[in-house]
């Protein structure tokens, strides 16, 4: 899910970081979205061994802290700190909540999709160190040997003493 949206007029509005209580990112989300305030959280597809099995889930990219929008004419900040699931939100001074730039929410929502993953773009450089988030080869460090078209990044993987060679994608990585 891309993000709750609020309802129009509540859009134009400077966007805050908001602490989340423990386990209360959906309970947060939801109580926001009764109150007419939107929020955001990029996720990430991560593959995790349990058991001896891989599992692929969703994990937040900032876990603890949601992104919530408040209108600008009148921005509401006790009703969203004392929103259920919300410890507080983000403040840098005594000024109250700071606002955070749009050009960084702006720029993950452009490379979020619909599903509220995260599409990072082939931002990798070669000889990068980097680890594997997801796929078989989940939590394994590796080295970026080449950057190949479209979203493919050749990179080596240390496997018992070998140099192994595969192709992932960049959603598959991040940096180390």
């Amino acid at each position: 899910m891309r993000g709750h949206k609020a309802p129009e007029g509540a859009a134009a509005g400077a966007w805050y970081l908001a602490r989340l209580k423990p386990g209360a990112l959906e309970t947060a989300r939801a109580h926001l979205a009764r109150q007419g305030f939107e929020s955001f959280m990029p996720m990430q597809a991560v593959t995790r061994r349990r058991a001896g099995r891989l599992t692929e889930a969703k994990r937040p990219l900032f876990p603890g802290y949601l992104f919530v929008r408040a209108p600008k004419a009148a921005p509401r900040w006790q009703a969203i700190n004392a929103t259920r699931g919300v410890a507080a939100l983000v403040s840098v001074g005594s000024d109250g909540p700071t606002p955070v730039p749009a050009a960084i929410v702006s720029g993950l929502r452009a490379e979020t999709g619909r599903d509220g993953l995260l599409n990072p773009a082939a931002a990798f450089g070669a000889g990068e160190r980097v680890r594997v988030i997801s796929g078989a080869f989940a939590e394994t460090l590796a080295r970026i040997e080449a950057l190949g078209e479209g979203d493919r990044i050749f990179v080596i993987i240390d496997m018992m003493g070998r140099a192994v060679r595969t192709a992932l994608t960049a959603r598959d990585l991040e940096r180390a």
